[in-house]
């Protein structure tokens, strides 16, 4: 049971909070593309992440993940999976690929954060 004893507005953004995301792969990200069955496309694993990003912002907002930690973004459409690296690059937040997999029931090193879309 929760009981709210106060809640009370204590601030207001009122300009809008531009996010831009730019993303990148890693040599080893890109030999894995055409590893298993099916080839995932450029294509593929930037529509993963574009599908994925607002839930991964809305994971940093809810300080549920770090800059500096690991992401896996899980396409149950396609069984595209997607491990980047969130990192700083000034105002910019990158989402480094570290590999990508086609693989259902696919399980990312212990302390990834997962994403399903």
């Amino acid at each position: 049971m929760s009981i709210s004893l106060v809640e009370d507005v204590i601030g207001q953004i009122t300009n809008q909070i531009g996010i831009v995301t730019r993303l990148e792969k890693t040599a080893h990200a890109g030999e894995r593309q055409f590893r298993h069955g099916e080839p995932i496309s450029d294509t593929d694993m930037k529509k993963t992440v574009e599908i994925g990003m607002p839930q991964v912002v809305k994971a940093l907002i809810f300080n549920r993940i770090d800059i500096g930690n690991d992401v896996l973004i899980r396409n149950t459409r396609n069984d595209v999976n997607v491990v980047g690296h969130l990192a700083q690059d000034g105002s910019k937040l990158n989402f480094i690929i570290i590999t990508v997999m086609r693989k259902q029931g696919f399980k990312a090193k212990q302390g990834t954060y997962t994403i399903a879309i």
